[in-house]
């Protein structure tokens, strides 16, 4: 069964993930257009998708600034303290970013107008990037302290090697080929392709057990099987695209010496795009971003909702695939009504139900309908029947003397009439099925 619920899917949405992958997408059409000449416009224009999406982030960090000293969060919550410090952090980081794509304009676009005043060495380009992968990692240790996302962080604290040999390699500091130049990130994207393939073998075990077919089992299982595919497909277009840029670099540097260096930067640019699509989507089903920023103080589902209330309606759709045609009623439930029926669930489970119309067969609450179990075997029925009236009247021996004692002569009768019930329906049919 698959279920696509619009609420689940806009409350685990990550707007500032989806703003940085929008962005670095569209930076990635444009730059490989304009590599391959086939629009010629200036480097502003081309680096124009990753300022704007800077400006969203400093607007973002002035606002919640200033919502700060209007509104001060009380005292005694330090969660939404340390998610004020996290923000800071990351804004002091898109800091750094920018001052690297600023000086990587000036050294591409406008240096030969300056090389006289000035000397700019790639290693200082990249000298913003060595910093901040220095501080990534005390970032990274305190996110991980305050149980605070790191991803990012973990990015650049990784790859200051790489960033090390690609400013050596364009000041011409060594001469290896850029197949060796990119050996960190090859180890790194490798080792992490080996992990989401091992991500991917332990989920697809664990759907497949006798305990994933109950009905409140897959819908905790099958986010982590989808994001074990959406891992493995992520890592393959970007270990690709790696290989087909090692190989037109150095074809651009010593014309015939791979064979495959003719390739277009658009044509190259693509796996690189595809993996940057996948990110869009698991923005979608990533942790919510940080709630401080724009001043927003809460969820960026529940901000939209109150932005926008007409919407809410639509929220609340729910699509089933998969479900039979008994079940398909279900499907059309909101979330709220949903959301009760797992809350009245789970109070049965720890306080079993004594004398109602429901009973707890295989760990699942449902009404005391007939059953049909497809075996003849009548000890397998004279277990079925005993689990269904252990599940009527207690689930241990001290809750069963406990309603016991509290049952009156007619709810004592009531039982009685139930298990004739069961027992004369299993004799009529002779097989039994378990509710779904």
């Amino acid at each position: 069964m698959f279920e696509i619920n619009l609420l689940s899917f806009l409350g685990e949405f990550n707007g500032s993930k989806f703003l940085v992958y929008f962005c670095l997408l569209i930076f990635t059409i444009i730059l490989s257009l304009r590599l391959d000449q086939i629009i010629t416009i200036n480097f502003i224009f081309v680096f124009l998708p990753l300022w704007l999406g800077e400006i969203c982030v400093f607007v973002g960090f002035i606002v919640a600034i200033v919502s700060l000293i209007v509104r001060p969060p009380s005292s005694l919550d330090a969660s939404s303290k340390s998610d004020f410090f996290s923000m800071c952090f990351q804004t002091v980081e898109h800091i750094l970013i920018l001052m690297f794509q600023v000086l990587v304009l000036i050294k591409i676009e406008y240096y030969h107008y300056l090389k006289d005043q000035i000397q700019l060495t790639w290693l200082l380009v990249f000298s913003p990037l060595f910093l901040l992968s220095f501080i990534a990692m005390i970032i990274a240790i305190w996110c991980m302290r305050h149980e605070k996302p790191y991803e990012f962080e973990m990015f650049f604290a990784v790859n200051i090697i790489q960033f090390v040999f690609l400013a050596f390699k364009l000041d011409n500091g060594i001469h290896w080929n850029w197949a060796l130049v990119l050996v960190p990130t090859w180890i790194v994207f490798s080792l992490f392709l080996l992990c989401s393939i091992y991500s991917l073998t332990i989920a697809l075990f664990l759907n497949r057990t006798f305990y994933a077919h109950q009905q409140h089992i897959p819908s905790h299982r099958r986010p982590r099987l989808c994001a074990s595919i959406c891992h493995v497909f992520l890592t393959i277009p970007f270990l690709l695209f790696l290989l087909l840029l090692a190989s037109k670099l150095d074809y651009l540097e010593s014309p015939g010496t791979s064979k495959s260096g003719n390739t277009s930067f658009v044509l190259i640019s693509l796996p690189l795009e595809i993996s940057l699509f996948i990110l869009l989507l698991l923005s979608f089903g990533a942790r919510p971003a940080n709630v401080w920023w724009f001043g927003m103080r809460q969820s960026f589902c529940n901000f939209f909702f109150q932005l926008f209330p007409c919407l809410r309606h639509y929220s609340n759709i729910s699509c089933k695939f998969g479900v039979r045609g008994s079940d398909a009623s279900s499907s059309t439930l909101s979330w709220g009504q949903r959301f009760s029926r797992r809350n009245r669930i789970r109070q049965n489970r720890n306080h079993p139900p004594n004398g109602n119309s429901s009973a707890r067969i295989y760990g699942i609450e449902e009404p005391t309908t007939p059953w049909v179990i497809n075996s003849t075997d009548e000890e397998q029925q004279r277990i079925i029947i005993t689990e269904a009236n252990n599940c009527e009247t207690g689930s241990n021996s001290q809750s069963q003397q406990q309603s016991t004692s509290r049952l009156s002569k007619k709810q004592h009768m009531e039982n009685r009439e139930k298990e004739k019930q069961v027992i004369a329906y299993l004799s009529v049919r002779g097989s039994i099925e378990s509710p779904d």
